[in-house]
């Protein structure tokens, strides 16, 4: 995630005015890369959170 967000910020520039739309592109996918690996993140958390909880008494 860490890379990801470093190539788009590296990579495209920080520019002061709009990017151009063959910019925009890039960074879009990007960005939805980005956050689809955080929801991945969460989702493996979770599970292994649950996993490591061992059985429920009943």
């Amino acid at each position: 995630m860490v890379a990801a967000s470093l190539y788009r910020s590296l990579a495209l520039g920080r520019q002061k005015g709009p990017l151009s739309p063959s910019q925009q592109k890039p960074s879009a996918g990007l960005l939805y890369l980005n956050m689809g690996l955080g929801v991945a993140v969460l989702l493996l958390s979770g599970g292994m959170a649950a996993l490591g909880t061992g059985p429920a008494l009943a």
